[in-house]
Formats: C-alpha cells, sequence, structure tokens
C-alpha cells in the first residue's frame, strides 16, 4: 500500500517496501531534472523522510536507480529506488593480546587492540563515548591508552563507514629478563669428535677434581605492568638441576660436583625446546654428571669381559673378543673381524672397525673405516664402507661437548 509522506520539498509517496528498500515517487519540474544538483537535492530530501518514518539513519541510506520517469507537461513523476546500506555493525570490541620476552617466557594482558564499527550493536553511529564506555569495561588502565590513536580512527571509521580492526590502544611493559643458570665444567670436553684420543683424555680425572661448578638462576632487575595497570613481578631465570651421579658428589650449597674416584667423566643432560623471539632454543632442565672407573686390558689377546666399569684396551681388540661395559669403552687399536662391544655410553676407536658388532646406546666415534660392521649407536662418527648401521632413536640423555652449558 502506498504511504503518501510531505516533505519541504512536496509530496513524497512510498510506492512499496521490502526489507532493505523502498521504490518511492517524487515530482520535480521538468527543468530540474535535468539539473544533477537540483536532482541530488531531492533525493536527499526522499532520503530524509524515510529516515524520519522508518527510524533509520540517513547515512544508511543509498540511491539505487531511478525505476521510471513520467512526464506531465511541465512536470516530472519520478520514481526511484532507496536501498538500505548494510553495514558490518557491533559493539567497540577490546582484545588482550599476550607477549613473549626474549627468553621464551610469555606474559599475558600485555597488548590491548580494539575493533571499531561505523555502527554500535543499537545501529547508533560510533562516537568517543561508547568507544570509552568499552575500553573501561574492559578495565584497561586509562593513563594507557593512548586517546589521539584512538580519537583518529574513531574519524576515518566515521569518514570510511568501514570497520577498522586490531587498533592498538594501550601496552604494558614486559619486565626485564632474569639470568639463566649456568654450568661451568672443569675438564675439556672438545667438539672435535674426529679426535678419539682427545675427546678420552680430555676427560679423564683425578678423585678430589672440580667438575663443575653452578651459577644460579637470577631474577630480573625491574618489575613490568600490564595493560590494567598492575605490576608483572620479575621472574628468575632458568635454573638446572645438577645431580651428581656415580662417583662424583654434590656439595653442600649444591653447586659443585667433585669426582669422588679416578675415571673418565661423562656428562648427560636432559634439554627441552622453547620457542623464543629469535626461534627454537633448546634449554638444560637437568645434567646429571658421573665418573666411570677405567678398567685398563692389554690388547691383542682374546678378551671376554662383563664389568660395570669404562674399559681402556691398549692394542687391538681381536677375532673372538667380547666386551660388555656400562661406561664406555676405548680401543687405541683395531677392531677386528667377529669382535663385539656394547655399551651403555660411547664407544671411541683409534683404529680400524672391520666386520665387527658394536653397539654403543649413546655415540661410536672411529678415527679411522669401519668396513662391513653391524652398528647399533644413537649417533655415529667415523668413514664408513660397506657396514650395515642401525641408529636408534635420540632419547633425552645426550653427551654435552661444551665447556659452559647454560
Amino acid at each position: 500500500m502506498a504511504e503518501k509522506l510531505q516533505s519541504a520539498l512536496g509530496r513524497i509517496q512510498i510506492l512499496s517496501q521490502a526489507f532493505d528498500s523502498w521504490i518511492v515517487e517524487f515530482r520535480i519540474e521538468l527543468n530540474e531534472l535535468l539539473d544533477n544538483e537540483r536532482l541530488l537535492h531531492h533525493l536527499r530530501g526522499v532520503k530524509q523522510v524515510i529516515s524520519s518514518s522508518q527510524s533509520i539513519p540517513e547515512n544508511s541510506l543509498l540511491f539505487d536507480g531511478i525505476v521510471r520517469k513520467v512526464n506531465d507537461g511541465e512536470w516530472v513523476d519520478v520514481v526511484v529506488r532507496i536501498k538500505k546500506r548494510v553495514f558490518v555493525s557491533g559493539a567497540p570490541r577490546v582484545t588482550l593480546l599476550e607477549k613473549m620476552d626474549s627468553n621464551g617466557a610469555t606474559y599475558s594482558n600485555v597488548i590491548a587492540v580494539l575493533d571499531l564499527f561505523y555502527l554500535d550493536e543499537f545501529e547508533n553511529a560510533i562516537t568517543l563515548d561508547r568507544v570509552m564506555r568499552a575500553i573501561r569495561g574492559a578495565n584497561i588502565a586509562g593513563h594507557l591508552v593512548d586517546n589521539d590513536i584512538l580519537s583518529g580512527k574513531i574519524a576515518e571509521v566515521l569518514a570510511t563507514q568501514m570497520p577498522i580492526k586490531g587498533i592498538p590502544i594501550a601496552q604494558g611493559k614486559l619486565p626485564a629478563s632474569g639470568k639463566d643458570a649456568t654450568l661451568a665444567f672443569y675438564f675439556q670436553a672438545y667438539a672435535n669428535s674426529s679426535d678419539v684420543d682427545t675427546l678420552y683424555s680430555s676427560r679423564r680425572v683425578r678423585k678430589g677434581d672440580i667438575l663443575c661448578r653452578k651459577s644460579i638462576a637470577l631474577e630480573g632487575e625491574r618489575d613490568g605492568y600490564n595493560v590494567f595497570g598492575n605490576a608483572i613481578v620479575a621472574r628468575a631465570g632458568s635454573e638446572i638441576a645438577l645431580v651428581a651421579g656415580v662417583n662424583a658428589e654434590l656439595s653442600i650449597d649444591e653447586l659443585d660436583v667433585v669426582a669422588s674416584t679416578d675415571g673418565v667423566v661423562v656428562v648427560s643432560r636432559v634439554t627441552r625446546t622453547l620457542r623464543t623471539l629469535n626461534g627454537i632454543k633448546e634449554q638444560p632442565v637437568s645434567v646429571t654428571i658421573k665418573v666411570d672407573p677405567i678398567l685398563k686390558l692389554d690388547g691383542n689377546v682374546r678378551i671376554d669381559l662383563t664389568t660395570a666399569h669404562a674399559v681402556e684396551v691398549s692394542g687391538n681388540l681381536i677375532v673372538g673378543s667380547r666386551i660388555l661395559a656400562q661406561g664406555e669403552v676405548f680401543v687405541r687399536g683395531n677392531v677386528e673381524h667377529g669382535a663385539s662391544i656394547v655399551s651403555s655410553d660411547d664407544i671411541l676407536i683409534r683404529g680400524n672397525v672391520e666386520e665387527a658388532n658394536s653397539q654403543a646406546k649413546a655415540t661410536l666415534f672411529a678415527s679411522q673405516s669401519v668396513i662391513g660392521a653391524d652398528v647399533q649407536a644413537r649417533l655415529c662418527n667415523g668413514r664408513w664402507q660397506h657396514q650395515r648401521v642401525f641408529l636408534l632413536p635420540v632419547n633425552q640423555f645426550l653427551h654435552n661437548r661444551q665447556g659452559v652449558l647454560g
């Protein structure tokens, strides 16, 4: 049913109405139809009438084209379509974000961002007052809000009538990072894994030797704060559990590990993987230090041995020899055809390995060639020829080959 409405410009008739559009007729003089400025003036009047009668914001209405024109002498009846603009509307929305420091520690509620819409949840154009109510409702500390950025973004939304999301409106401050614990080793542990003599001799220690000293983790020197204005207490750096294994003793203050016997020192550690701003970081969680007494054997004779000690063979491990050791095994010569070594730690071989069986639960190091051998180890080093190598899955206990750990 047509609805006749009166405006300052004359009679306006709504011929039909859908959910989001109206067909409207109005009369103008013929010469006005040819004047774009006068025609736009009439169209604004049409939108004002619809806005008033339908309780719709005028700036939500768009001219959607002329349906028809009927000349009546000096007058023209113009029928146009007016369409309601569909806006993405909603209440101003505050989102709280976390932030990571350089060591991978994550702190919540350190950044506040705002999503702004042209119309709020009540279909009213956004205002600074409405936005500030949303910010106060999120408990953001007022003195942290950047009012210049906020006012500028509101003006931009009103001008473009388009939403803007992720506007940073407040930012806290991270506390100073604490210093991680570190370990300093008092024996040589070269990374040159091809030099088995050095790998072995550099870890020879005597009873009473200090093996390792730990510096404790320290707290950060400055607290931070979040976007609520609440303090973020500085954390201490990451600790490392220092464990004295077999034949090693931990000092009363738990900062030193001392050898309680002569032997070869072995370091193992448990690590965890952290994601930091600089990428992935392997962080030690615990470090265990033990000393294996060394059982010295003459080579070049047949050996059949089961022992809890480390084993040092001076010479070749000849055909038919078998060593089963809980400590590491160091052979100064060759491991000949048919010989067998099984170790719970490293196996270090100065010479060649020729069609022998070697099983190391840690790493097998060979200075020379490994030819046609059956090898099981977590890591292998050497020059391999025609051998069958089975690499065991790397578990969390790996030997440390560095002088300082932290």
